[in-house]
């Protein structure tokens, strides 16, 4: 097994691919090897470009996510304030995948820095396959933010649900208000809407709330897990709480093993799957239906 952070020069792969838990090789061979014996995926896909490196957050499936943003925001629509909106979710959304990148890094930047110091000459090494790195504070940075853009997301998918197929009546000030009032949105796409929240949202408020109002929510000051698999490859496991709505750092529960790179990385994937499927369908609404332009001819 080669050095994590010192990638293999493999044939056919010039970007680096950096895996939950901070590990980065370039090998596809090795990719592959650490989804299927840890279930490690790539997260973030970094291309050597000649003005500098490109990042690429990565879906589940492995297809860049900005492409999702962009999608947010081409083809055109008759309603003028379906397209703000659309800018707005755009705006939120890419704040939220630019986070998950930072997040990323700073994993990779904690195991390196970690190896570093394991390699001093003389260092008394513990034999646990647990440690813990203190005043790593960098992820929680990354997540809190992350976790904001991701909630004010909701609420942008929200408003473009609404001016899409109500339109009428004031605007809920919140996707979950608008859920309750929804009366002309599609069966299936209210559906999606309401498990979308249920499974996500509500934990993902939750947190947010915590992290605004009431405190951080990371592991003592800033500590951070390190943890060594098989073949002595170390990871990063930056714990989060299981109970956020506690609100309280002294009633914080970890005993599910929550991971704030694998919660973020989860929560960004399902925002910009949401994102992408409501802004098809109300895009498909819009075209049926009938311009400014049609409707002065039918008067005529």
């Amino acid at each position: 097994m080669t050095d994590t952070h010192r990638p293999v020069n493999t044939p056919g792969l010039s970007a680096r691919l950096l895996h939950q838990g901070g590990l980065i090789t370039t090998s596809h061979v090795e990719s592959a090897l650490w989804a299927e014996k840890y279930g490690l995926l790539p997260v973030l896909r970094i291309e050597a470009r000649s003005r500098g490196e490109l990042d690429l957050l990565l879906s589940r499936d492995g297809i860049p996510l900005g492409l999702q943003v962009t999608d947010l925001v081409s083809g055109a629509t008759g309603n003028p304030r379906l397209l703000s909106n659309r800018f707005a979710l755009a705006y939120d959304l890419g704040a939220a995948l630019h986070h998950c990148c930072n997040l990323a890094k700073t994993y990779a930047t904690i195991v390196t820095q970690y190896l570093q110091i394991r390699s001093i000459p003389g260092l008394v090494e513990s034999e646990s396959d647990i440690a813990y790195f203190g005043y790593q504070t960098e992820p929680y940075y990354e997540l809190d933010a992350l976790l904001s853009a991701s909630r004010r997301a909701y609420d942008k998918i929200g408003q473009c649900v609404w001016q899409a197929f109500e339109r009428s009546g004031e605007m809920p000030g919140n996707v979950s208000s608008m859920l309750r009032r929804l009366s002309m949105c599609p069966a299936p796409l209210v559906e999606r809407l309401q498990r979308s929240w249920l499974t996500f949202g509500i934990k993902l408020k939750d947190y947010r709330d915590c992290t605004q109002h009431f405190a951080s929510i990371d592991l003592g000051m800033g500590n951070v897990a390190m943890k060594r698999l098989e073949g002595g490859l170390w990871i990063a496991w930056a714990r989060i709480p299981d109970n956020p709505k506690a609100n309280s750092k002294r009633k914080f529960t970890y005993a599910a093993g929550h991971d704030a790179l694998t919660y973020g990385w989860e929560i960004v994937n399902e925002v910009a799957a949401l994102a992408t499927e409501v802004v098809a369908v109300a895009l498909n609404s819009a075209s049926k239906e009938p311009t400014v332009e049609a409707e002065k001819r039918e008067e005529k």
